[in-house]
């Protein structure tokens, strides 16, 4: 048997339901889900000693990064998504800032050398 050819009926629902599939992904599975995992899971390495948090106990080795919780509800709370004609997006910014009142990821990344800018961003394109 050959297929000769074939047709996509009612492209738009394709699309609809595909700009719903993203968006429930960017939503439920990495800004709760992934995003919860990386702040709240012991699993980041500290080769220094032992600190204490200004809003939990002492912090050791591996240890987690939630703190007071200041800089993961920042970006939570700046989830985006926009869309287009030609595909849909998702946006973080981590904006949350230090007693020095400088933005704390922005800070804290540049200082280890990890990135250079703490806007996270996902897209789905057609």
């Amino acid at each position: 048997m050959a297929i000769v050819g074939a047709k996509i009926v009612n492209s738009k629902l394709i699309e609809a339901a595909l700009v719903k599939a993203f968006e429930e992904w960017a939503d439920e599975d990495v800004n709760d889900k992934f995003f919860s995992e990386q702040f709240i899971s012991r699993q980041w390495s500290y080769p220094g000693p032992e600190t204490i948090r200004k809003a939990r106990g002492p912090a050791g080795d591996p240890r987690d990064i939630y703190d007071t919780g200041a800089l993961f509800e920042s970006g939570q709370e700046s989830f985006t998504l926009q869309g287009g004609v030609n595909g849909v997006s998702a946006n973080w910014h981590w904006d949350a800032k230090n007693s020095s009142g400088q933005e704390y990821a922005f800070t804290f990344t540049k200082a280890k050398g990890l990135i250079r800018e703490c806007h996270v961003s996902g897209q789905m394109t057609w």
